[in-house]
């Protein structure tokens, strides 16, 4: 009988750029959460750039399949998932605080698409975008939730669920603010409170907290939950909020008014210190939640540089919507990263000011993030439809083609300008750029409010390498390695990416000539430099090949890397793999101890074939352990492979 191992597989891919904001994805997660009431109707909606159709599953956490959707750019795609605390968005109350595997969704497709969960409950609505795997995923986390008060307690809680990606995950759940009671633990304390969390998660697996707004002994349910902290070991999704809440104010007293506020969340490493915000429509609802990320952390407003607050990690800092410009926009920059929540109203806080229609945003950063090519799918799903976007300053924006001019000044900064887009449009609407655009979506119908934002947020151009080896080196004369240059979406026009070429191989003597300039044609996201490296039979060492460019005009400098090698190199690190292949035949087959197997005598038989092709050569090595079943160790075109 033979058995196979594989030392080390053909191919091996490097991603060269860090991972920024991405909703744009082929893989996305939504955690569960928790309702007290107006549990409502969920739907999934997709949409996606991709003129070729291809389909998307979706599962709940425990792999069991929901559905199978075929998307394309012809038009978004909406279906109706579940309903009531049936459905896998939500926990029942007994299921707080407790692994669940059966709930929240997980969804992956061939092309990267957008995801979106929208929810109807009578006069409440929610709406929450998935930030795609490459963002959304990380393992340190603050929570944000809408901002509260005590108007219609009975039903207002806070809630935040988390869904890990991988087996045995631990998570903590700690900086818990004294006087925070989530449901169904038991305090402790003076004043009582929840003690810290640390759960074992499987992957799929859903695990979620929820807050009353009175909770019997609770002193900072309101709002102390805002800044909660979530790390993990393995990477995990979050998603956070409030379902119900608000704050409406009418005749000075708080009121009956709230609606479902809740957003999918990133984690610290992938937040930023500088925002635009854009105000909704109403007065006493219109509020920010900037929580810290770390200690010492100035705030700064509108480009005043007194901060109007210093701040710790975990702690928060509520703006209000006084403090927005004419233009109804806002600049905060902090001095230290920062999570920014929006709680913002669909309706009019002059003409009702119970303000019933809010819902929460986690706010992308500016800087240098953003896309310039959003698709907003079915915008008027639930009455009329708002829509804001954040352009950085001389740049033309399109709203289906048509350019919209001049944008609002930003007080404080002369780097963006803002739109507040409020009549007219239904169906998908395409907004595009020629630079970086933020764009959200506001609803509104009645009492009902819904609020999220879209945008891909990723670097302009991400670079992968290619080799044959599972070791990025490329061997002479084998089959092409390659730097394959990619965009997060399809533009329009074709694409220039300039880069320059370094390394101790020479250009056009070691490997064919190649250009430093590449096209990545219009309405295609990547293009590819092949490096056909020459087998001169000069043993001439290890050499290397640069790739150097810049993601994005806000990043700094990046490499990518491949390394030439001649095939005489080749026993030699077949020489080196010896002990690592025969560590994993004891460990398989129960071999002598390692501190014995070290100490064996063995006997190495090498025998070479050379072909024509050097690509094609293979070489063997007989090991002889005495007492034991001998085996061969073969390389076949840098794929190490030990059969028996």
């Amino acid at each position: 009988m033979k058995s196979f191992f594989k030392v080390a597989g053909l191919f091996f891919f490097i991603t060269s750029a860090t991972n920024l904001f991405a909703q744009l994805d082929t893989d996305h997660y939504f955690p569960a959460l928790f309702a007290r009431e107006d549990y409502g109707t969920h739907d999934l909606v997709l949409s996606t750039h991709s003129s070729v159709p291809f389909d998307v599953t979706v599962t709940d956490g425990s792999g069991n399949l929901i559905t199978t959707l075929t998307i394309s750019s012809a038009s978004s795609t909406t279906y109706t998932f579940g309903s009531g605390t049936t459905s896998p968005l939500l926990v029942l109350e007994s299921e707080l605080n407790t692994p669940m595997a059966n709930k929240g969704l997980i969804l992956s497709g061939q092309y990267p698409f957008y995801a979106t969960v929208r929810v109807i409950a009578g006069a409440q609505a929610t709406a929450m975008t998935s930030k795609g795997e490459k963002a959304a995923v990380g393992t340190d986390f603050r929570t944000g939730h809408l901002f509260q008060n005590t108007g219609y307690n009975t039903g207002k809680s806070n809630t935040f669920g988390i869904m890990a990606t991988e087996d045995n995950t631990t998570i903590n759940i700690d900086d818990i603010r004294p006087g925070v009671i989530f449901r169904g633990t038991t305090p402790s304390g003076s004043p009582l409170t929840s003690p810290n969390v640390t759960v074992t998660l499987n992957a799929g697996e859903t695990y979620v907290c929820a807050a009353f707004i009175n909770e019997a002994g609770a002193i900072e349910n309101l709002n102390g939950v805002n800044g909660t902290h979530i790390t993990s070991d393995k990477p995990v999704a979050v998603t956070t909020g409030s379902w119900l809440g608000g704050n409406p104010i009418v005749s000075g007293l708080p009121s009956t008014g709230r609606d479902i506020g809740t957003d999918q969340i990133v984690p610290i490493n992938v937040i930023g210190n500088e925002y635009v915000l854009i105000k909704g429509e109403g007065i006493d609802n219109e509020k920010v939640i900037v929580v810290g990320a770390y200690d010492n952390t100035d705030i700064m407003i509108n480009g005043n540089p007194v901060p109007v607050a210093t701040i710790d990690a975990g702690d928060y800092y509520v703006i209000d919507g006084a403090t927005f410009s004419a233009f109804d926009n806002l600049y905060l920059n902090a001095s230290n990263d920062v999570y920014v929540y929006q709680t913002t109203n669909g309706g009019n806080g002059s003409t009702d000011d119970n303000e019933r229609q809010n819902d929460m945003i986690f706010l992308p950063p500016v800087g240098c993030t953003g896309s310039k090519n959003v698709v907003l799918p079915n915008v008027n799903w639930v009455g009329t439809a708002y829509i804001n976007i954040i352009a950085n300053a001389g740049s033309n924006v399109y709203v289906n083609g048509t350019p919209l001019g001049a944008g609002d000044a930003v007080t404080g900064t002369s780097s963006y300008v803002t739109y507040k887009l409020t009549t007219g449009y239904t169906g998908d609407v395409t907004i595009t750029s020629d630079d970086l655009i933020r764009v959200a979506l506001i609803n509104l119908s009645g009492n009902i409010g819904a609020a999220c934002y879209f945008s891909g947020f990723t670097k302009d151009v991400v670079v992968q390498t290619q080799t044959v080896n599972g070791d990025n080196i490329a061997l002479e004369g084998c089959i092409p390695a390659s730097f394959t240059f990619s965009l997060d979406s399809p533009s329009d026009d074709d694409t220039q990416i300039s880069y320059t070429v370094g390394g101790t191989a020479n250009n056009g003597v070691d490997y064919s000539h190649i250009d430093n300039v590449l096209t990545i044609p219009a309405g295609q996201t990547s293009a590819t430099v092949f490096i056909n490296s020459v087998s001169d039979g000069i043993p001439e060492g290890q050499e290397s090949i640069y790739i150097i460019y810049q993601p994005d005009a806000c990043s700094p400098v990046d490499t990518a890397y491949l390394l030439l090698m001649t095939h005489s190199q080749l026993n030699l690190l077949l020489t080196e793999q010896i002990s690592i292949a025969m560590m994993t035949i004891q460990e398989k087959f129960l071999l002598p101890q390692p501190e014995d197997f070290l100490h064996t005598p063995i006997t190495l038989q090498q025998t070479a074939e050379q072909e024509q092709q050097p690509c094609t050569q293979q070489i063997q090595l007989l090991v002889l352990l005495p007492e034991l079943i001998p085996f061969r160790f073969m390389t076949v075109m840098g794929a190490k492979q030990m059969p028996l």
